[in-house]
C-alpha cells in the first residue's frame, strides 16, 4: 500500500474531499459520503440516517440509487456537482424526501416517482428548503413530480450564473 505513511493501509477511514486515499482497498474518493468531516459511509441513506439535525453530508461523486429519506433536517452537499454526483429514485419512490430546513446542493435527482407527491425531491414538514445548482428530471407523480413542499414553507431554487429553469 503505502509503507512510508502511516496513515494509508487498507480499511483506514477515508474522508470524501479531502483529496486523499487513504484506504487502500479503494482507488479514488466516488462512492463516500462524509457525515461533518468525520465519519464515512458508502451508503448515502446509512450516512442521512447517522446525521443530526444541521449536518452537513458531504457526498463524493457516483450514482448513488435509493429512494433516499433524510430523517432530520441536513446540508446535502455535492463535492464534483450535479454531473458527477446523482440520486436515482429507481422510480421505486420519491428521490430524496427532506424535513424543512434542509438544504440540497450539487445534485442530479432523477427516476422518481411520488405517491402521490413529490417525484425528485419532497419537503415533508413546513420549513425552509433551498435548492442550490440541481437538476431535477425524469421524475413523476401525480402532484409536484420535481419538487413537493409542505403547506407554510419557504422554498429558495438558486441558479449558477447563466442558468435557470427548465422543462423536462
Amino acid at each position: 500500500c503505502d509503507d512510508t505513511n502511516p496513515d494509508v493501509y487498507p480499511g483506514a477511514p477515508d474522508l470524501c474531499g479531502d483529496g486523499l486515499v487513504t484506504d487502500c482497498d479503494r482507488t479514488s474518493d466516488d462512492g463516500l459520503v462524509t457525515v461533518d468531516g468525520t465519519t464515512s459511509y458508502t451508503d448515502l441513506q446509512l450516512a442521512l440516517d447517522a446525521a443530526s439535525a444541521g449536518s452537513e453530508v458531504l457526498v463524493c461523486a457516483g450514482t448513488y440509487v435509493g429512494p433516499f429519506s433524510a430523517p432530520v433536517a441536513v446540508d446535502l452537499v455535492s463535492f464534483a456537482g450535479n454531473a458527477a454526483t446523482i440520486l436515482d429514485g429507481d422510480q421505486s419512490g420519491t428521490t430524496l424526501s427532506v424535513p424543512g430546513d434542509s438544504a440540497i446542493t450539487g445534485f442530479t435527482v432523477s427516476r422518481g416517482r411520488g405517491n402521490p407527491t413529490g417525484g425528485g425531491i419532497s419537503l415533508g414538514s413546513p420549513g425552509a428548503l433551498t435548492v442550490t445548482d440541481c437538476v431535477v428530471s425524469g421524475n413523476g407523480s401525480r402532484l409536484g413530480g420535481g419538487i413537493a413542499t409542505a403547506p407554510d414553507s419557504d422554498v429558495a431554487l438558486v441558479f449558477p450564473p447563466g442558468g435557470g429553469l427548465e422543462a423536462s
